[in-house]
């Protein structure tokens, strides 16, 4: 189970939507920030509020701010990341995977 909270503007908060994220079922209690809740959020909390761009604070221990805008039929994120892991592929890896199938 994926859980979405999210609440209203406050007018006294530099934010005008806040959200939390949980998905206990798959391994996160709560995710610190989360792009796809915005993407999903945007397009409700856009009609809602009647703008197509607006700030949202995601409100957990770590917290970020996300400007969102939905432009389109797409939602824009704008913000901080944070670098949780990295990888480097070698592309000779998969030149050499895809030949040795192609034989």
């Amino acid at each position: 189970m994926i859980s979405i909270i999210s609440s209203k503007w406050n007018p006294k908060q530099l934010s005008q939507k806040y959200s939390r994220f949980f998905a206990p079922a798959i391994g996160i209690d709560e995710d610190p920030v989360t792009g796809s809740a915005h993407c999903t959020l945007g397009p409700y909390w856009a009609a809602k509020m009647n703008q197509n761009k607006f700030t949202a604070y995601q409100a957990s221990q770590r917290g970020g701010i996300v400007q969102v805008e939905a432009k389109d039929d797409r939602i824009l994120l704008r913000g901080s990341a944070v670098t949780v892991f990295s990888i480097d592929i070698n592309d000779n890896v998969f030149s050499s995977e895809i030949n040795g199938l192609e034989k």
